[in-house]
């Protein structure tokens, strides 16, 4: 979060967005089929509303292509840049 604005970074929900997708693919959203129908559908609609709100804090929408490009991209330098900061007791 940005200290002056109290906003937080692109990459930070660019992040949240990349999970909401991942955890959208069908093994993840049905725990490798451990949850019941009714279960996936509940997770379902609260990732769909995830990604809403998300959207909405970016100022855009976010296609699951684009998420994967940042991910490729700037996720992996992103997580980096997080636990670096962690280790240091600043994140």
């Amino acid at each position: 979060m940005d200290a002056t604005t109290g906003k937080r970074s692109e990459d930070a929900i660019q992040h949240d967005i990349s999970c909401a997708y991942s955890s959208l693919e069908p093994e993840c959203l049905s725990c490798d089929g451990e949850l019941s129908r009714r279960e996936e559908a509940v997770r379902y609609t609260a990732l769909q509303a995830q990604l809403k709100a998300l959207f909405a804090e970016l100022g855009r929408a976010v296609s699951e292509d684009e998420s994967w490009v940042w991910w490729d991209h700037r996720g992996r330098t992103y997580l980096a840049e997080q636990r670096a900061l962690k280790a240091v007791g600043r994140g």
